[in-house]
């Protein structure tokens, strides 16, 4: 149920224009994910690196740099999460054997709890929400 609640408030957040708390715009209509510039907020020769975007009450959006040919080594999250690339190309996987490509716009739910990585095919720049 949680991550059905993140996967719905994702969708309202991009579709709706509402991180205009990140970049000032004139017209929300017309409001795109790559208006964040999310490579300026990470040091450019940092091989993984994490900033938060944005935190409510129960919720975060954290902007996620992982370089081409590093890791993010294998971890969990106690609660559930949705990971979307915004640019490049990354390999989300879980040592059970589920292994996704996720390229620009593709997502991956990730339920609590699970172990798993993941690996900078190419330079990318990702959204964490939780």
């Amino acid at each position: 149920m949680k991550l059905r609640f993140i996967y719905n408030w994702v969708l309202l957040v991009l579709g709706a224009g509402m991180l205009s708390f990140c970049t000032p715009v004139k017209n929300y209509n017309h409001m795109n994910i790559s208006d964040l510039k999310l490579a300026d907020k990470h040091a450019s020769d940092k091989a993984v690196s994490a900033q938060q975007l944005f935190k409510a009450t129960n919720n975060t959006a954290t902007s996620l740099q992982i370089l081409a040919g590093e890791r993010l080594k294998e971890h969990t999250s106690p609660v559930p999460a949705l990971l979307l690339c915004v640019e490049g190309e990354v390999h989300y996987g879980e040592p059970d054997g589920r292994n996704v490509r996720l390229l620009p716009g593709n997502y991956v739910l990730i339920e609590p709890d699970v172990v798993h990585f993941v690996d900078g095919i190419k330079s990318s720049q990702l959204v964490l929400f939780r």
